[in-house]
């Protein structure tokens, strides 16, 4: 499953000076408590770092003779010279200027603060053009779960409770150099130093938190959630806004403000910020999502930032606190995966509007890069230069990975160079051969190089089925497969075989295709790179017609006749390609995806060539904002032609029956009707995603309603010379219709349904009906 998690780890420091490392704890001078959060700047620099949740903090680099300035809401800042004392203890006193929400509300309507912050929200963030940045990051990782202590989802050497106990717990750390060109729009991130449990390659070690979280945008993308600001231009019809207080931070006030969101629709955050009065700026934020369902298995997710004034002009984002937890149940309520996360960056150093180097220029799609040396860094630089303590607990986990790693590479290693043998059933049905089942073997000799094998037995037919394949990776981007198999095959070259819709269907006493028993032999090389995949194939295979049995199972069922095609050995070359953009409509980008393949072969029996060409193109345009993935336009268009292309390959259409499937497909003609030697194919719709159900105000499960799509498919068939399949006579038989998704199974929240229903209309579709179900997933989609 691909799992999405908040992003995981880097950041940034360079010119680390061994001076004296400082530091303290900060407390209210009254009650003792830890003053969470609070500031503390080197005086003449841009470096500074804060105060933890105990109050406790650390800043590298100091010199005696420095001034360090504490600054918190709602106390008087305090400045301190450096002498001999390495450990400071800070007591705050509590500003006495705080107003009530009832004085400060006489003064300016909370309403007013927020038009003031959206109308100077663009000037605010244009004052920085550039910026040049060192910070200090760590984030935490934390398995658990049902599923995680039953069976470890993560690769390993078959050891589970080691590799449960290896991969309970990730830490990453980095330093890096940040650079920021906003104008030019280029940003680009150096590690410098780095390190992290030996359950994480350092080489991974590379996904920055330099950009945080841009509360003055109108939408914030979360995973596959777009959720409104508190600070967009439509904040005060999508939240409520309370303020609590005006208070003083430094020497200037700010307004503390609660808020909200009160949307039925879009998706929006509650929490706290703080707004400077004068210039109505961001000062601190802390937010979360209004729902833990809002987002797809992700909940407690927190974002806490806080910005510090740089100069007279400039506030900047100089500290980020993350937490979250990602929940993954097989079944509502039971066997559920969590991945509990943490992640805090804080910004030691900061240059705002100078030059950048010219190197950030160069090559600017590379985004983070990591030093020569950034590994190299030994425990003592950490001890004195991590700007976040290592906890007690922390270095308990360090020790304990890196020995369960040293104990798992020995496994690991022996198994490198050892046999493994697995297995898994092998089970179908359909109408010519009833049920078959047999077993699946596979045999690992390396990681390269897995042989796998089946055999099974045909119930109904009376047929032994078996084969073999091997995979071998030749280069990183090129592998080779080479297989043998005698086993029944579905007619047609495009009826995106499926044994799973096969044997689903029957199970209602009906089958989508014809059956011919093969022979066969074929192998292939596949080149992939990127979002291109390319294939060279051959195959050889003795094909056999195959007698229309009934299964037992349904012995008091006539099903219809197999089609008779031309028996003999077929010789195949071809060669495909396909190329995806690498879109995603769910992320609001285009998405498209293109196929073509091209055959040509003989046979051997008839000594007569045929070839055939077959194509996709298909695409989804973002049109529609709904909060979750974007409602879309959507089209595909198949085509084929060939020339004597024979009976077992002849083009049919899809056409679906009852289960599985329903997009692309048709769901109102004859299943078994259409074909022929050329076809056409179009295939669109408008997806609104659940935007509707949602605006209406109708019941939702875990945030999320009904979606629905209207769709629009026409076909084109030339009918064939051997009559196998009827052709649309130089028409198109249309069918409109629409699909109701994200129907909840109440019994796993990875499992949904969705249900189509088209009508045909035109002179070949008129009185025709049908409808499909379809199983997917949110993981997937």
């Amino acid at each position: 499953m691909k799992i999405t998690l908040l992003a995981l780890i880097t950041l940034l420091t360079l010119n680390i000076t061994y001076a004296d490392v400082i530091t303290g704890r900060i407390v209210d001078s009254k009650t003792k408590e830890s003053v969470v959060s609070a500031s503390v700047r080197l005086l003449g620099t841009s470096k500074g770092t804060y105060a933890n949740r105990e109050g406790i903090f650390k800043l590298p680099g100091v010199n005696k003779g420095d001034k360090l300035k504490f600054t918190a809401i709602g106390y008087q800042s305090e400045t301190v010279v450096i002498s001999n004392e390495t450990n400071l203890d800070i007591k705050l006193v509590p500003e006495s200027v705080k107003m009530s929400e009832a004085t400060v509300t006489d003064e300016i309507a909370v309403e007013e603060i927020i038009k003031r912050a959206v109308a100077n929200k663009e000037a605010n963030q244009k004052k920085i053009k550039t910026v040049e940045q060192s910070l200090f990051s760590k984030v935490k990782v934390e398995l658990g779960g049902a599923l995680y202590e039953f069976e470890n989802p993560l690769p390993g050497t078959g050891d589970k409770e080691l590799e449960r106990d290896l991969w309970e717990n990730i830490i990453a750390e980095t330093y890096s150099k940040s650079y920021k060109d906003f104008e030019k729009k280029i940003s680009k991130d150096v590690i410098i130093k780095r390190r992290n449990t030996a359950n994480f390659k350092p080489e991974y070690n590379l996904i920055s938190l330099s950009s945080f979280v841009n509360f003055y945008a109108d939408e914030i993308g979360i995973n596959n959630t777009r959720f409104t600001s508190p600070l967009s231009e439509d904040a005060l019809d999508e939240y409520e806004f309370k303020l609590i207080s005006r208070e003083l931070y430094d020497d200037k006030f700010i307004y503390v403000i609660e808020f909200i969101s009160v949307s039925n629709v879009y998706p929006g955050f509650v929490g706290t910020m703080s707004i400077l009065e004068e210039s109505y700026e961001l000062t601190y934020i802390k937010a979360k999502p209004t729902s833990d369902d809002l987002i797809e298995f992700i909940s407690n997710i927190e974002f806490e930032e806080k910005f510090e004034k740089m100069n007279s002009d400039y506030w900047y984002p100089t500290l980020l606190n993350t937490t979250g937890q990602l929940k993954v149940e097989l079944l509502a309520g039971m066997f559920d995966f969590t991945a509990t996360a943490s992640a805090m960056t804080v910004v030691e150093d900061l240059k705002i509007n100078q030059p950048l180097p010219d190197s950030i220029y160069k090559n600017p799609e590379r985004r983070v890069v990591a030093a020569p040396d950034a590994d190299s860094a030994a425990t003592e630089f950490w001890a004195n230069s991590s700007l976040i303590n290592t906890t007690d607990k922390e270095r308990e986990i360090y020790t304990k990975t890196d020995s369960l790693a040293k104990e798992f590479a020995a496994l690991d290693s022996v198994r490198e160079g050892s046999f493994k043998f697995d297995y898994s059933p092998y089970l179908r049905l359909n109408r010519v051969d009833g049920f078959t089942i047999g077993i699946s073997p596979m045999l690992e000799i390396s990681r390269y190089f897995n042989p796998e094998f089946f055999g099974a037995y045909a119930i109904t037919s009376d047929n032994w089925y078996f084969g073999a394949k091997a995979k071998s990776r030749i280069l990183d981007y090129l592998q080779a497969d080479i297989g043998f198999e005698r086993n029944t095959n579905p007619l047609s070259v495009n009826n995106n075989s499926d044994i799973l819709l096969s044997s689903a269907t029957s199970l209602f006493v009906r089958d989508y295709y014809d059956w011919y028993l093969s022979d066969r032999v074929d192998g292939g090389l596949n080149f992939r790179y990127d979002n291109l995949t390319l294939r060279a194939s051959y195959r050889n295979e003795l094909i056999s017609n195959i007698p229309n049995n009934n299964p037992k199972l349904f012995s008091q069922y006539k099903w219809r006749e197999n089609r008779v095609i031309d028996e003999g050995r077929y010789e195949q070359y071809g060669i495909a390609a396909a190329y995806n953009n690498g879109g995603n409509v769910k992320h609001s980008r285009l998405e498209y995806n293109l196929r073509a393949e091209y055959q040509m072969g003989s046979n051997l029996s008839t000594n007569e060539n045929y070839d055939y060409l077959f194509g996709e193109v298909g695409a989804a345009v973002p049109i529609i904002n709904t909060g979750f993935e974007p409602g879309n336009i959507y089209a595909t268009i198949k085509t084929g032609i060939s020339n004597d292309m024979p009976k077992h390959l002849l083009y049919r259409m899809n056409t679906q029956i009852v289960v599985f499937k329903i997009r692309d497909r048709f769901l109102s003609p004859d299943y078994t009707r259409f074909g022929g030697s050329e076809f056409l194919e179009i295939h669109t719709g408008l997806d609104f995603s659940d935007l509707l159900w949602r605006a209406i105000g109708l019941p939702k499960y875990r945030s999320r309603g009904l979606g629905l799509e209207l769709n629009y498919s026409a076909g084109y068939y030339k009918q064939d010379e051997y009559n196998l399949y009827s052709g649309t006579n130089e028409k198109f038989y249309n069918e409109v219709g629409f699909n109701i998704t994200k129907i909840p199974t109440f019994i796993s929240p990875l499992i949904q349904l969705e249900a189509g229903f088209r009508w045909g209309i035109g002179e070949l579709g008129n009185g025709n009906f049908g409808f499909g179900i379809n199983v997917s997933s949110p993981l997937f989609q």
